[in-house]
């Protein structure tokens, strides 16, 4: 990966460790911040970075009971739509 902050689809893939085709999609459906320049998509690393710390998912830890949530008591994820 190069120093420009413009990333290619592959490098914004390899970038969030997600695959390409991936990328493509959430671009598609307007999920994630892209630019089209022609018929290429771009993607800023700022931009991603950003909206990466804003939709990231954290995995909560049951401290009680070796770890891992008994069954049926709530989730083992949690989606973050925004930073408190």
């Amino acid at each position: 990966m190069t120093d420009s902050p413009w990333l290619t689809t592959d490098e914004c893939a390899a970038h969030l460790k997600l695959r390409p085709k991936t990328i493509r999609e959430y671009a598609q459906k307007g999920k994630i911040p892209y630019y089209k320049v022609g018929n290429r998509l771009r993607y800023h690393r700022g931009e991603i970075d950003t909206w990466f710390e804003k939709y990231h998912v954290i995995a909560l830890t049951y401290t009680e009971g070796g770890g891992r949530p008994p069954s049926g008591q709530g989730p083992s994820l949690m989606r973050v739509d925004e930073q408190t």
